[in-house]
């Protein structure tokens, strides 16, 4: 059976743990059974991590759209007056 103890337990070991990652911006990686289970990252990294994939995710539909035969690409200008036609923005 496993015992379930509040992080607080572990305060003192993950204090020393952040703060000797933080300033070097290294990920901790948890592991269970002696495999990887989590990486523990500062809030920052997360945020850039999000971003990184949010981007990467944009970039393959954009080359998914351009590889579509099927696609009419418009610019910039006309994109906003047919919204503009559309929803009176």
């Amino acid at each position: 059976m496993h015992s379930t103890r509040p992080l607080s337990v572990h305060q003192r070991s993950c204090c020393r743990i952040i703060s000797t990652t933080q300033p070097v911006r290294i990920p901790v990686i948890l592991t269970n059974r002696g495999k990887g289970s989590h990486v523990l990252l500062s809030f920052e990294e997360f945020a850039e991590y999000e971003e990184f994939r949010h981007n990467r995710y944009l970039m393959q539909k954009i080359e998914e759209a351009e590889s579509d035969p099927d696609t009419r690409l418009i610019d910039h200008d006309q994109l906003w007056s047919k919204i503009d036609e559309k929803y009176g923005l």
